[in-house]
């Protein structure tokens, strides 16, 4: 069942279990995945076309990755990049979230892509809405394809 949620913070509160922990949900969603990290477009993005990869085993800090999943991710940040270079974006921030502070809203290591967008200083807010379940889906797909 989909909850129509229009604010990040809304998509928090109904959170039970950690989004990148579900491995269905990362077959389902991932736009390219190994057995170790998956690569797929954030729900709630920063910019058009934010992407994000994440290990599929639950790791709390970069630290706690294995060199597996670490060449895995890296392997998926190129991936992603060129993906986003092919979209049409001219730039991409790499944003690493590690441990459970620095502003992270899930205590699992994850990294995003984020297109055209020049990061904000530490402390900033952005207000972020949410995809809905068929628009995030859509736009999966389509990025699937130029894979």
């Amino acid at each position: 069942m989909t909850i129509p949620l229009e604010d990040y913070e809304d998509l928090l509160a109904h959170e039970k279990t950690c989004p990148f922990c579900i491995h269905s949900e990362h077959i389902l969603h991932a736009i390219a995945e190994d057995e170790y990290a998956s690569l797929s477009l954030a729900q709630a993005p920063y910019t058009e076309n934010h992407l994000l990869i994440a290990p599929i085993r639950h790791r709390k800090a970069l630290l706690d990755i294995t060199h597996d999943e670490e060449e895995s991710m890296w392997n998926l940040v190129r991936r992603g990049t060129k993906l986003l270079y092919t979209l049409g974006h001219h730039g991409v921030s790499v944003l690493l979230r590690d441990g459970d502070t620095v502003g992270k809203s899930e205590a699992h290591f994850h990294i995003h892509l984020i297109p055209d967008r020049v990061l904000e200083t530490p402390g900033a807010t952005i207000h972020r809405l949410v995809l809905s379940h068929d628009v995030f889906m859509q736009k999966t797909n389509a990025i699937k394809k130029l894979l």
